[in-house]
């Protein structure tokens, strides 16, 4: 599982507005997902999940 820190989300909105997240993850097996939901779980962070990014306003 890939984690990174303080991410750019421009390039997942199509408005391309600058935007951070103080943690980012893409999963590609169901596997790196339950790793993340688990490392999200116990660290006790909040989290979002963002589709493909049309119509979505980051800041």
């Amino acid at each position: 599982m890939e984690l990174v820190k303080n991410a750019d989300l421009s390039k997942l909105s199509t408005l391309r507005v600058k935007a951070f997240a103080e943690f980012f993850s893409a999963p590609k097996t169901l596997e790196e997902l339950l790793e993340l939901f688990e490392h999200i779980k116990s660290k006790k962070l909040s989290w979002n999940i963002l589709g493909a990014g049309s119509n979505t306003l980051l800041s």
